[in-house]
């Protein structure tokens, strides 16, 4: 995989080679303000590659052509595209060992990305954050990647592995669920939906490219794919489609025997106790678990009073 790699990135490098240089000065020197302020100047102009797919034997180019100096800095995104046509280029390999090299891939490609998330870009906005950011795209995808890749290769199997991974429907997936336990009781099922009208896939949509690699069109500040392509789901719409959609899931574990626990916060389209209320319509036995928790902002603790929010989950038993 060194050789298709090291191919491929050295291809990309050479195709603009001032571009790269350039950048390495960034990361590789002095943090000052008015580095700062060439460095944003230097994104904003970053050349831009070609956004189809390669013809022939031209180099993999998905990331620089839509993520580069974005979620990623040049060299990184050359990197990545580096890795992914290594795993393309494996030959008599099972579906398990590809699966490990894609896992890796996410593994490296979230360890090296600029922010905490895929939301949207980080800005350098301050000298600090000028410095974090610099900090993080001077890290080496390819290193991370073969320590994913070793980590993953030599890690012990569990000792009640997971017995099968979907992405189905949530109905779909609790009919396999069921099938799968069979008349085996007591058995749960977990959910955490979405809170609000925010799409979940906004924190992951550049994860999913990598692994689909199937060059999409992207657009905005957060170099989201279209609309259509985007996952969304009916507990966002509103507080009404995400109750009626409660509701079915209530009745359909209830139908089946199967326990239920929900992951809900007070910040949620629908209240705590409206909630717990559409539970104990349809189950015998509902206890409520809450932790007061403070979340982060891009990774930074909020100032006080901010960002305190309740989480809880909600059990129902038939």
């Amino acid at each position: 995989m060194k050789e298709a790699a090291q191919k491929n990135l050295t291809r990309l490098i050479q195709s603009l080679p001032q571009a790269f240089a350039r950048e390495a000065e960034f990361l590789h020197g002095e943090a000052t303000e008015n580095a700062r302020r060439e460095y944003i100047g230097f994104c904003e102009e970053v050349p831009v590659f070609p956004l189809h797919a390669p013809c022939g034997d031209e180099p993999y180019r998905l990331v620089l052509g839509r993520y580069a100096n974005q979620y990623f800095g040049l060299a990184q995104a050359a990197e990545i595209d580096s890795i992914r046509a290594a795993i393309d280029s494996l030959g008599d390999v099972t579906d398990v060992e590809r699966e490990l090299c894609l896992a890796a891939m996410l593994i490296a490609s979230t360890v090296c990305t600029t922010g905490p998330h895929f939301a949207q870009p980080r800005q350098a906005l301050s000298l600090r954050g000028f410095k974090e950011i610099i900090e993080r795209r001077s890290r080496s995808v390819l290193w991370e990647f073969e320590l994913a890749l070793r980590r993953l290769a030599t890690r012990q199997g569990e000792c009640r592995p997971f017995r099968k991974v979907t992405n189905l429907d949530w109905f779909d997936a609790v009919e396999q669920f069921d099938a799968d336990v069979g008349t085996s009781r007591p058995a749960a099922v977990y959910f955490d939906p979405p809170y609000s009208k925010l799409q979940y896939s906004r924190y992951y949509h550049v994860l999913n490219v990598l692994i689909a690699y199937d060059y999409p069109s992207v657009s905005g500040k957060g170099r989201y794919p279209p609309l259509e392509q985007r996952f969304s789901s009916r507990f966002e719409f509103n507080a009404g489609s995400a109750k009626r959609e409660f509701v079915r899931v209530f009745e359909t574990c209830r139908s089946r025997n199967l326990h239920v626990l929900v992951s809900y916060s007070d910040t949620g389209f629908i209240p705590i106790t409206d909630l717990a209320g559409l539970m104990k319509e349809v189950f015998a036995d509902v206890i409520v678990l809450s932790e007061r928790i403070r979340h982060h902002s891009q990774g930074v603790i909020l100032g006080d009073g901010q960002g305190h929010v309740t989480e809880f989950v909600l059990v129902g038993r038939p």
